[in-house]
């Protein structure tokens, strides 16, 4: 992509720095990492060679991008996974091969690839270097504020390219990682090609979910954050911790009695539980067993109940009800705040606030009407939702009109058959 592109982020101003949430004498040895490798990066030859990085290894931009590459990209693919974590062997493509982040094979892998796709960044705040892509998956379009955290020298996780499902929330994304803006790719989030797969029916029984009944998901984000590797935890909001579980409870006691089932799904970083009486839980060790995906249970399910969490953009494709259990929201927009700031007042659906709105709500879960249509309709115009059912496909074509691939030349048809048909990709914890 060339040095021209450095010099376009540089004229990107940085947004306004949050809290560090880690101790310098942890950060010291990835900013050694990282200096190291962006300077080996410019004297390392480049390869046919495509490396793909999420964070959690499971998270579903991740997964799908090595999916459509396992079908297309004539290259080597490595799929990169932190310490810890073994690959179900089964279930990843045979022209896939599975390295641990931190060991000497995979950063030899990163130096040398034409192609590199993250989630939340690799090895600190490396810059690439000519002939290299750098490609921000991230995690979803949110309306949580996110901020660049590196400061005014650089950006926070150096890329050429951030993805997003609709046109507002990514043109943020871009401006807050210093992405120029003919760098936005607005063709989806491949996770969403997760909604047509199917689920096995040995997970419904492990959860308890009648797949014949009405049932919701649950998806809170977390308030209070759990520590996790080198990064310490941290709170977005002063308010109440018990706030949510409480206001909760009582939404799911008057769907459960309108004949809804809800099955919670926690945040993975949640630092707390989110056991709410007469619902269900389903947590990232319960669908790896049953080698499915949270978006491929999203996809089965009848409505879903969330708040700040990005995956309400992202459930708007499927065009069913969305209830908003927020009962921090002042607490929330003083904390980490909300973007745009006014988010909370078009929301798509329903806030939960009552009896009266948890029975509405039930009511068109249940499929007997539809109040909030028009909701949903408004939200997905505001923010310019695409409407793709291959979002993962439709990345690789972009970038490869943007030239990426510039050592392996071309990408294979979409139409060519590939070995990435389980729909059991996934990795396990060890």
């Amino acid at each position: 992509m060339g040095g021209g592109w450095w010099s376009a982020v540089r004229r990107c101003p940085p947004a306004p720095a949050r809290r560090g949430r880690t101790p310098a004498v942890k950060r010291l040895p990835r900013l050694v990492t990282s200096r190291t490798l962006e300077a080996l990066q410019q004297v390392t030859h480049k390869r046919a060679h495509a490396v793909v990085y999420g964070h959690p290894p499971d998270e579903g931009n991740a997964v799908e991008v090595v999916r459509a590459l396992s079908r297309r990209y004539r290259g080597s693919i490595s799929w990169f996974v932190d310490p810890g974590l073994m690959n179900s062997r089964d279930a990843v493509p045979p022209n896939v091969e599975v390295v641990s982040k931190r060991s000497l094979s995979a950063m030899a892998r990163y130096l040398s690839a034409e192609i590199v796709f993250f989630t939340h960044g690799l090895y600190g705040d490396a810059m690439p270097s000519p002939g290299q892509t750098f490609v921000n998956l991230w995690h979803g379009d949110g309306i949580k504020v996110e901020t660049d955290r590196a400061g005014a020298g650089r950006p926070m996780h150096p890329a050429h390219f951030v993805v997003g499902g609709t046109s507002l929330l990514t043109h943020e994304k871009a401006r807050t990682f210093r992405v120029p803006e003919s760098g936005e790719l607005v063709t989806g989030n491949p996770r969403v090609d997760q909604f047509a797969h199917g689920v096995p029916g040995t997970f419904w029984d492990e959860v308890g979910i009648d797949p014949q009944r009405p049932f919701v998901l649950w998806l809170p984000t977390f308030r209070l954050a759990r520590g996790y590797g080198a990064t310490a935890g941290w709170s977005d909001t002063s308010g109440d911790e018990h706030e949510l579980n409480r206001t909760m409870t009582g939404v799911a006691e008057h769907l459960v009695a309108a004949g809804v089932q809800v099955l919670v799904k926690p945040h993975p970083l949640d630092a707390q539980p989110r056991a709410i009486p007469g619902t269900n839980r389903v947590g990232n060790a319960a669908l790896a067993r049953s080698g499915t995906s949270l978006y491929a249970v999203l996809g089965q399910s009848s409505g879903l109940v969330t708040d700040y969490s990005s995956v309400w953009t992202d459930y708007l494709l499927l065009d069913r009800p969305i209830g908003f259990v927020v009962p921090d929201a002042d607490a929330y927009s003083r904390g980490r705040g909300l973007n745009p700031p006014d988010a909370l007042h078009w929301l798509p659906g329903r806030h939960l606030d009552s009896p009266v709105e948890a029975l509405a709500f039930a009511s068109d879960v249940r499929g007997l009407g539809d109040s909030t249509a028009i909701l949903r309709h408004q939200a997905a115009q505001r923010l310019g939702l695409v409407r793709s059912t291959t979002a993962a496909d439709d990345l690789l074509d972009a970038l490869e009109a943007r030239g990426a691939f510039t050592v392996s030349h071309t990408l294979a048809p979409r139409s060519a058959p590939g070995p990435a048909t389980d729909t059991s990709l996934s990795l396990r914890s060890a």
